[in-house]
């Protein structure tokens, strides 16, 4: 007979609005007072070990064949089949070895979630989200557990947390420009500008999509920040890099060199939906070389788009790289376009580099460890349009 406490503290594991209405379920193994709704299956094959790394408290799997998983039951009923479902990993980097997550299913009780988790061997914890759409957590599994972490018998994983929940625990908000301070895109973080933005910062080898990582300390790293206004999406791109602005990609295909990827989805009611809706779903190619470019892919095909207009962007090289600042107008997606305070969207993105000519997309470094996004918005993440942060200037001696 399996265990389950009540959800406790779920706004604060999660941290975003809304979340009242989620249903979640978490085994925290340090701190058990958190533990909802979900317990460790104890077959033979799964038989764990209690650690203690640092100051946290963990369990570590085998490490070999014959014993070389971590089963959990989730509560029955909690989760509707085939709705989005996530389920967040938080584990040790501690080796080179890789792990990956098993799932229940009416196909397969244990089905393969993407990707498998390569280690870096860095020390640090980290967390992944899977985000999966055909989930059914029936019990398939021995002993009738749901969800399984396997180590793949190539070197122990010590984990730290799981959460299941049916809202995304990677939400972010992107904030609403301060009209007190616009965005004026001249390549320049000017004064309260930027201030409050979402950012994203890109410099390890895990935030990779291409595996095994080609990339090295201190030769590509990219803060990102995001803001939004009725106008449209507003990105301001810091980069570090020792080869700048390769991009020789032939139309439409700027993605195949310095630049990124920026994936949209302008109505969010459905995010398990698996293509792209014309007028909804969105991929921009942006091409950041000597003559900046960009495309848009959607249902219906791609549009190359061309040299970006100067109202547009404004980009500038550094001594270590260079600056950009982008505006993707609303209207430029859709035409008949009105985004609103507080609507959620789709997104997902790349940071892209290249070391050679002609260009190439050697790297691609995102925020997000799901895989396959082109094509696929039920891979993406979600996204808050959330009212202007209000920025007040500093007085004298602050």
């Amino acid at each position: 007979m399996k265990g389950y406490n009540s959800a406790l503290g779920l706004a604060l594991l999660l941290g975003v609005a809304g979340i009242s209405s989620a249903n979640t379920a978490v085994i925290d193994f340090s701190d058990s007072t958190k533990t909802a709704d979900a317990a460790v299956v104890k077959n033979a094959d799964g038989a764990v070990t209690d650690v203690k790394e640092g100051t946290f408290n963990a369990v570590q799997t085998g490490g070999a064949a014959g014993n070389q998983y971590l089963y959990l039951d989730v509560k029955d009923g909690l989760f509707t089949a085939g709705k989005p479902l996530y389920i967040q990993v938080t584990y040790l980097d501690k080796g080179t070895d890789t792990w990956q997550l098993e799932y229940n299913t009416d196909s397969d009780p244990a089905t393969l979630a993407q990707p498998v988790v390569q280690k870096n061997g860095t020390g640090a914890w980290k967390s992944v989200t899977f985000k999966q759409v055909d989930a059914n957590l029936t019990g398939g599994q021995d002993g009738k557990a749901d969800l399984r972490i396997n180590d793949n018998a190539d070197g122990p994983e010590t984990i730290q947390r799981v959460l299941i929940s049916d809202i995304d625990p990677q939400v972010v908000q992107f904030p609403k420009v301060d009209p007190a301070h616009p965005i004026v895109l001249d390549a320049k973080k000017d004064t309260g500008e930027w201030e409050g933005a979402m950012t994203f910062q890109l410099d390890q080898k895990e935030q990779d999509a291409i595996q095994p990582s080609k990339l090295e300390p201190g030769t590509f790293a990219g803060t990102y920040s995001y803001k939004w206004d009725e106008k449209g999406l507003y990105i301001l791109g810091e980069v570090i890099d020792a080869t700048p602005r390769l991009n020789d990609a032939a139309a439409p295909n700027y993605w195949n060199g310095d630049g990124f990827d920026q994936y949209l989805s302008v109505d969010w009611s459905d995010p398990s939906h698996s293509s792209y809706i014309e007028g909804v779903d969105f991929h921009v190619y942006v091409g950041l070389g000597a003559t900046p470019s960009w495309a848009i892919e959607h249902a219906d095909g791609v549009d190359d788009l061309g040299a970006i207009p100067a109202q547009s962007l404004a980009i500038a090289n550094t001594d270590k790289g260079y600056t950009f600042e982008l505006q993707i107008p609303w209207t430029m997606l859709n035409k008949d376009l009105k985004i609103k305070e507080r609507q959620n969207i789709g997104f997902y993105m790349f940071a892209n580099n290249s070391t050679v000519t002609p260009s190439a997309q050697e790297i691609a470094l995102t925020p997000y460890k799901r895989n396959g996004p082109s094509g696929n918005p039920s891979r993406w993440a979600t996204v808050v349009l959330s009212p202007s942060l209000k920025v007040e200037n500093p007085t004298a001696g602050e």
